[in-house]
């Protein structure tokens, strides 16, 4: 029964988090090492890795993880088999150790309640950090900065409040940010703008506020973004329009004014757009209608004036296109 929960809770990791970028012979092969993981068995590849990590890491992970234990209610976890024991941090359930020595933690919903503690973030060596979907309160510890391998970190679906802090510029490896569906606040900080491997940001669901990064357009490799619900404001950036492997955009309910970028042209893999109910004036830009592979248009609930652009016709992908403004 403990397999076939942490087979399923894999699963969904794979499903909200790796859905944009994943491989299917990277899936498979994580999906077999997950399994192992829940059943508590370490493979053979798996000791060789482990037998290369120093004793420095183990200890420090091992006091990283003993210290989430205990602010989160470790003992009443829904599965905590093998925590807090002599053995192997790689049978402890919901622990896996990468090929690259790097450890992975999959607890996503998995009855966690407190708040996060700033021992467990002072770690080099943690590549990717699943806890979405438990009762997680409080800030987000400043030692996020120290987990400098992390390449996904998933907190979505939680309670989490307060601003974040500022200091993302060291994560240099970071791929992945979903932070959806909780309760943070404040101006969101522009050192995420400096990560230049992110792909994924998803941060709707909040109360953060003010301008949204002027600076976005150094995202190079952003492929979905997800800022809806909401309360920024100000005019979109106009960097928003250099991202150009950008997938999805939604930013809809929130407070942006103004008039939308005018040059969209290099967004050619943009398939989403969702600008619905915000405050968003000025005309539609006739550049939009080079974007071939879109199939999504939403800007209802905005004071958009004046005409559809003829351009827009030649959008051969568009399938939905909701205005419903008055002014057009």
């Amino acid at each position: 029964m403990k397999a076939l929960y942490f087979f399923g809770l894999f699963l969904a990791s794979v499903f909200l988090f790796h859905d944009a970028y994943a491989q299917n012979g990277r899936g498979r092969e994580k999906k077999k090492a997950r399994k192992e993981v829940a059943d508590g068995k370490v493979t053979s590849k798996t000791q060789t890795v482990v037998a290369a990590v120093s004793k420095k890491q183990l200890k420090a992970e091992r006091e990283a993880l003993t210290a989430l234990y205990h602010a989160t209610d470790g003992d009443h976890w829904i599965y905590n088999a093998n925590w807090l024991s002599d053995k192997p941090l790689e049978e402890w359930v919901g622990i896996r150790r990468e090929n690259n020595g790097l450890l992975s933690i999959h607890l996503n919903g998995n009855g966690l309640k407190g708040s996060l503690p700033p021992a467990f973030f002072q770690v080099s060596t943690f590549e990717n950090i699943f806890l979405f979907g438990n009762q997680l309160s409080g800030s987000l510890p400043a030692e996020i900065g120290e987990c400098t391998g992390l390449k996904y970190l998933a907190l979505s679906r939680n309670k989490l409040s307060g601003e974040l802090p500022d200091c993302w510029q060291t994560l240099t490896e970071l791929e992945c940010l979903n932070l959806a569906d909780n309760d943070f606040e404040g101006t969101f900080p522009a050192s995420v703008c400096r990560l230049a491997h992110l792909s994924v940001l998803r941060i709707c669901g909040n109360r953060f506020s003010g301008a949204f990064l002027p600076d976005l357009g150094d995202l190079e490799k952003l492929e979905e973004l997800l800022i809806y619900d909401n309360q920024f404001s100000g005019q979109l950036p106009e960097s928003l329009t250099q991202l150009a492997h950008l997938r999805i955009f939604m930013a809809n309910d929130n407070r942006f004014t103004g008039d939308l970028p005018e040059h969209w042209g290099k967004m050619q893999r943009l398939e989403m757009l969702e600008l619905q109910n915000n405050q968003l004036t000025g005309t539609l830009p006739a550049s939009i209608g080079t974007l071939k592979k879109l199939w999504k248009i939403d800007m209802s609930g905005n004071r958009l004036t004046g005409q559809i652009p003829a351009e827009w016709t030649y959008m051969t992908a568009l399938e939905n296109l909701c205005l419903n403004d008055k002014q057009l």
